[in-house]
């Protein structure tokens, strides 16, 4: 029932981001009550994040927080790395520790290192290696997601954005 939530929340979470800018590269979302899928925000909450919420930074990489205890290494969050196509998408892999994303990183090398007042999330000041993909390569990414609908529409800020984009992930894959 976890698993079949959390796709459901990424297909609303990625269908949502064509109609608004979102402050971060990443969305947010807490859970409602217990059960429910949670709500979309821009606001994250300060200190532990609550039980049942969900980040998505990639389209394909998506953190779920649980219940404490659940993972004590990586402070109750499990790693996905999702495979997305027009049709859907299913879990690649789960898990915490062990998770690796389409480049070979390892989630949990790069959010180990947030600072411990930023719940094991990754921003430009929270203490976490950084990576390199910048804000316009993220929204070019957001904004062709496969999932949604005007995908192939894509702009030249946008290409431009994916070009660079893939320049990068042609270096990381090179290196492996």
């Amino acid at each position: 029932i976890f698993t079949k939530m959390v796709i459901r929340w990424i297909v609303r979470m990625a269908m949502s981001r064509m109609d608004r800018t979102l402050p971060r590269p990443w969305s947010f979302a807490r859970p409602k009550r217990e059960g429910q899928l949670p709500r979309i925000s821009n606001s994250p909450p300060t200190g532990d994040y609550p039980v049942g919420s969900v980040l998505q930074i990639m389209p394909n990489e998506v953190m779920v927080k649980h219940d404490k205890g659940f993972s004590p290494a990586t402070r109750d969050w499990e790693f996905f790395w999702i495979d997305i196509t027009k049709e859907g998408q299913k879990i690649y892999t789960r898990g915490f520790a062990e998770v690796n994303n389409r480049f070979g990183l390892n989630c949990f090398a790069c959010h180990v290192k947030a600072k411990p007042e930023f719940d094991f999330v990754c921003e430009t000041d929270h203490g976490c290696d950084p990576i390199p993909v910048t804000r316009p390569m993220f929204g070019a990414l957001q904004h062709t997601d496969v999932r949604c609908k005007g995908s192939e529409n894509v702009n030249a800020a946008d290409q431009e954005s994916l070009n660079q984009l893939g320049a990068i992930v042609k270096a990381l894959t090179e290196k492996k």
